[in-house]
């Protein structure tokens, strides 16, 4: 099981099955380090205001029950010029912010070439990105080399996310240029759930498996122990108040 999850989303999110005090329950019982709530962002069709990630940034304890809580958003990337739907004013209090374009927003799928440029200029416009959410997805194909390549070049992290792994058919070759090129630009992995209800909360299994197949390096996974979380954290939070 994953300890350190930096991608669950409650009720908040419309499609998410449990409370915020379910979620932190279930981290309890499960022994979690640490978790990232990370619900849409406001311009997700069920997704919540911007009043709610105001309360989340301002009001919910960096602790609760010992383990370690992040404030965060998964952030909708709404059109090729790369805007999202970021609340501005909150930037520099979040923890995480993971960003890409979702079907429950507006953005439909435009071919290869319009949709890497909606994630390249959603990089340039937002330097605030802290990890590329799920980078291979069934319903937006993308340059991967591409996209990988600029994402490390910015530090951000990009995901191996379970829930696209366990309930997505993907194409392999996406696969394997997306592992292949993270670990060529040495880039770093972030293992995450995108738990969608709390049983789901550190699960893993089979982005374990996608380790073990690709032989993937330890150096190479971000969230491997609480230090390194808060390390890189740290250091995107000076970028997010425009300390770099």
């Amino acid at each position: 099981m994953n300890t350190i999850d930096l991608h669950i989303h409650t009720i908040a999110s419309g499609h998410g099955i449990n409370t915020f005090n379910e979620i932190i329950d279930s981290a309890v019982k499960k022994g979690m380090e640490a978790i990232a709530i990370t619900d849409h962002g406001p311009r997700a069709i069920d997704g919540p205001g911007e009043p709610y990630f105001y309360v989340l940034c301002q009001r919910v304890p960096e602790k609760i029950n010992s383990i370690r809580v992040f404030k965060g958003i998964e952030a909708n990337i709404l059109d090729t010029k790369g805007n999202t739907d970021i609340p501005s004013g909150l930037i520099p209090y979040f923890d995480l912010v993971l960003a890409y374009m979702h079907p429950i927003t507006n953005y439909r799928n435009k071919g290869i070439k319009k949709n890497t440029k909606a994630l390249l200029n959603a990089f340039d416009k937002y330097p605030a990105i802290d990890i590329l959410a799920h980078p291979v997805t069934s319903w937006y194909p993308v340059n991967i080399k591409q996209v990988v390549k600029e994402a490390c070049t910015r530090e951000i992290a990009l995901e191996l996310n379970e829930s696209t792994f366990k309930y997505r058919k993907l194409d392999k070759r996406d696969v394997d240029t997306f592992i292949e090129q993270t670990i060529i630009n040495n880039g770093r992995f972030v293992l995450s759930s995108d738990a969608h209800l709390a049983t789901e909360i550190g699960t893993d299994e089979k982005i374990r498996e996608i380790i073990d197949e690709y032989h993937i390096p330890e150096k190479h996974i971000l969230n491997k122990n609480l230090t390194d979380v808060l390390s890189f954290i740290n250091r995107r939070k000076k970028i997010k108040q425009g300390k770099q």
